[in-house]
């Protein structure tokens, strides 16, 4: 669902952030509750155009968004991409943007995992916009926050078992109404809320490897 209200945002809660890395770089950003998800925010940068900006900017667009944010702790989300090394560095994106909110105060506790299927992936956010399992939380977004990533989701189509990622070359189309919203998206909800799919007796499985510093 899509709405705006004063009861979206906590700046007394932790937030997710998923990424999506790449010369387009983006984040969506959400709070987690019991019985929702709710989406607050997406932000992106470009690193193209006549005014180029790279992750290291997008760090530091969502430090000043969220100076006031009280809880400050993320657990970042993303695919593997993100374990690669930065050019010019020996930090991985992951470990790079995660250190420049930490020089700001901030807590981050990295998830990582493996990439999945397309068709996997689309099957089980399918069922989670639907709402109708009582074992998944609704998923709610901010309409004016996440405009962006509205459209994105909105344009976004399957091609056989692939995710149809034309847009994402077709100059006719704003790279944040592509399907790279979608990609952080995907990936969070996946491996953030699959394993409440699962039978209890496979709730002590461990399905991610998670490091806090």
């Amino acid at each position: 669902t899509y709405d705006v209200g004063p009861d979206d945002y906590n700046p007394d809660k932790a937030l997710n952030i998923s990424h999506d890395w790449g010369k387009f770089n983006s984040i969506t950003i959400d709070q987690e509750y019991p019985r929702e998800v709710r989406f607050i925010k997406c932000m992106h940068t470009f690193n193209g155009g006549p005014a180029p900006e790279d992750q290291d900017d997008l760090a530091d667009h969502f430090i000043e968004y969220y100076r006031g944010h009280r809880e400050k702790l993320i657990f970042q989300w993303g695919d593997r991409t993100g374990n690669n090394k930065v050019a010019n560095s020996k930090k991985t994106s992951f470990e790079q943007f995660a250190d420049k909110l930490r020089a700001k105060g901030w807590r981050v506790v990295q998830k990582k995992m493996g990439d999945v299927e397309h068709i996997e992936r689309h099957r089980f956010i399918s069922k989670l916009h639907k709402g109708d399992d009582p074992r998944l939380p609704m998923i709610r977004h901010n309409a004016v926050n996440c405009a962006d990533l509205k459209i994105s989701l909105e344009g976004a189509r399957m091609k056989g078992d692939k995710k149809d990622k034309k847009s994402e070359t077709n100059a006719a189309i704003k790279p944040q109404h592509a399907t790279h919203y979608t990609d952080g998206y995907d990936n969070r909800l996946y491996h953030g809320l699959q394993h409440r799919e699962r039978n209890s007796d496979q709730d002590h499985v461990l399905l991610y490897t998670t490091s806090l510093s």
